[in-house]
């Protein structure tokens, strides 16, 4: 039985994923994908052309990050639309969630910025 999830991005949005665990050899396919923890937490979410170039570990520029802070799966949703709209809902998600490993897209605080005196 496959198990799905379903993402709420910041707009309302729902997305559906599939979870696999992360060894899985991926297809050239686009999607959306989501390093999660064993809870299903969204530590790191990402989109691609191709989904067997962003395969977890060696391959990964962010795996590393998202394994030292739990990451045990990947949540899958094939994406065949443009670069453009899988951009829009990785944002989406990311503004939902602020995954820790993400750094494009995540809001800013005041208090992030460094300080530049008086």
């Amino acid at each position: 039985m496959t198990a799905h999830k379903i993402l709420t991005g910041a707009s309302g949005q729902f997305y559906k994923f599939i979870l696999y665990p992360p060894d899985t050899q991926w297809a050239n396919k686009p999607a959306i994908y989501v390093l999660v923890d064993k809870n299903l937490r969204p530590l790191y979410v990402g989109e691609t052309g191709d989904l067997s170039s962003r395969q977890p570990g060696i391959r990964h520029p962010r795996w590393k990050d998202a394994a030292w802070h739990g990451a045990s799966a990947v949540l899958v949703k094939l994406a065949s639309y443009s670069e453009i709209a899988r951009r829009n809902e990785e944002r989406d998600l990311v503004l939902a969630y602020a995954p820790i490993c993400n750094s494009q897209y995540r809001p800013t605080s005041l208090l992030s910025r460094p300080f530049s005196g008086l």
